[in-house]
């Protein structure tokens, strides 16, 4: 059934590969004065657009999405700003053109279907609801999660086919590609000095950034093509645990690749989600004598790491990594008590319901500005587990748990759930559900995942019983 899906959808593999070229050559020449950028990204988009029509596949749809900061402000003549209408072409427009293709030929939802990621379409349901109610203060949010959300449930419901149908080639061409170049691009000598320069010109995001996000903890962060290093660091480990569950070999300098770009986002966050997800895909390729071998040597540099950083001759990495430490005085989680803090305060006053979407992410929304280590923030934000409960209350934050569970664990897979646990653990520290359109893409390609491992299952338990139905048949 599968396979003819696929082949319904036969969009070569050379295609994509040209396509996601154009935009890692688009990306390189952003950081080479950007002359011919809006030539080669308006190539870009007309040749997305026509492959969309033609093939009416949604990889075209994720591909313009993930690609569309290094696209919406360079589509202008000379690199005119066009922000403006750039974020439309390559966020919202193609899910809308593939909806109007797919109109005549939607599937009929059925109930057996629906009833797989049911939490999933209650929570958005519910969060729409709160958003609605909210409206007032929640507008922000339209954006930043509704509409991803939203494009959700209308997948889900009635094209649930086409994730199905999301070839791991396709993803894995684009990805390799896009990250090649991001890590030539890391390496030039100027790539500080010009991708300030890049966010203080306002191409990227439609306003000048006064003062980028360049470095951290004294180290130059590697934003990718998102221009965004801890949404870069999502897709890299979400990619990582897509290509562990295709089942496919995974080379050693891959591995390396995506090591090196992990590291580089000096994200901590991503890194732990990284080799968290390295260390159960190892432990579960090993025999039972090596997998308490290799426990014991990540315990043991565990401990060294935590408790021997004043070995480290750098003060930066020494300090970077004894932010790793949960009991420190300085780790992730403390840098975000003050939003940790004023969230479950919120929750408290109203912990059923909670106080509606938007609540403590959209603008200006809070009474008082949270100081988080030096800085006073007007909003809360890096803090989602925290935030849904005081926007959302426990009946929220209950049916994003089973949404996730839904959308991501597979039984009797246990890199799932170890997947599932390591990214809930990320958002004690960050807010994935609100970064926008991304997230829709992060949803399809984790939910394709899942189908693809629950396929494989069934063709494994389908083998296992034909040989006994035939000894059943002969006796």
């Amino acid at each position: 059934m599968i396979m003819l899906i696929e082949k319904k959808f036969n969009i070569s593999s050379l295609s994509i590969l040209i396509l996601s070229m154009l935009i890692g050559v688009s990306y390189l020449l952003m950081f080479d004065g950007y002359k011919y950028v809006w030539l080669i990204n308006n190539i870009v988009i007309i040749m997305a657009y026509y492959l969309l029509v033609k093939y009416q596949t949604v990889v075209i749809v994720v591909i313009l999405i993930l690609s569309s900061r290094v696209l919406n402000g360079f589509l202008g003549v000379n690199g005119s700003n066009s922000y403006s209408y750039g974020i439309v072409i390559t966020t919202y427009l193609p899910m809308l053109v593939f909806i109007l293709l797919k109109t005549k030929k939607s599937t009929c939802f059925k109930l057996k279907d629906i009833n797989k990621i049911k939490f999933a379409i209650i929570f958005i349901f519910y969060s729409i609801l709160s958003f609605i109610f909210n409206i007032n203060t929640a507008y922000p949010m339209l954006t930043k999660n509704i509409i991803p959300l939203s494009y959700f449930i209308i997948f889900s419901v009635f094209y649930y086919k086409e994730y199905q149908a999301i070839k791991i080639t396709h993803v894995v061409i684009y990805f390799r590609v896009i990250l090649l170049f991001s890590l030539v691009v890391y390496f030039r000598p100027d790539y500080y000095l010009v991708y300030s320069s890049l966010m203080q010109s306002g191409y990227v995001f439609g306003v000048p950034v006064v003062q980028p996000f360049s470095d951290y903890f004294g180290f130059i962060r590697n934003h990718g093509i998102f221009f965004d290093g801890r949404i870069f660091g999502i897709f890299i480990y979400t990619y990582l645990y897509v290509l562990m569950q295709s089942k496919k070999k995974i080379q050693i300098i891959e591995i390396l690749m995506l090591s090196i770009i992990t590291l580089t986002t000096v994200s901590r966050g991503n890194i732990i989600v990284f080799f968290g997800l390295m260390s159960i895909y190892a432990f579960k390729q090993m025999l039972f004598i090596k997998r308490v071998a290799f426990f014991l040597v990540v315990v043991l540099i565990g401990v060294l790491l935590l408790n021997n950083t004043g070995a480290v001759s750098s003060e930066s990495l020494s300090n970077f990594i004894s932010s790793f430490n949960i009991i420190g005085e300085n780790n992730a989680f403390s840098q975000r008590e003050g939003f940790s803090e004023y969230a479950i305060a919120k929750f408290t006053e109203r912990p059923l319901f909670g106080y509606g979407l938007g609540s403590l992410t959209a603008r200006d929304t809070i009474e008082r500005h949270v100081k988080v280590g030096s800085v006073y923030y007007n909003t809360v934000s890096d803090a989602y587990l925290f935030t849904i409960l005081a926007e959302l209350g426990l009946l929220g934050f209950v049916l994003f748990l089973l949404s996730l569970i839904d959308i991501i664990i597979s039984r009797y897979d246990i890199l799932s759930v170890g997947f599932f646990l390591l990214f809930l653990s990320h958002m004690i520290g960050t807010d994935i559900p609100n970064i926008s359109m991304p997230y829709f893409c992060l949803l399809l390609l984790l939910i394709n995942s899942k189908q693809r491992v629950n396929r494989l299952q069934m063709y494994s338990a389908n083998m296992i019983k034909s040989p006994i139905k035939k000894m059943k048949v002969m006796r």
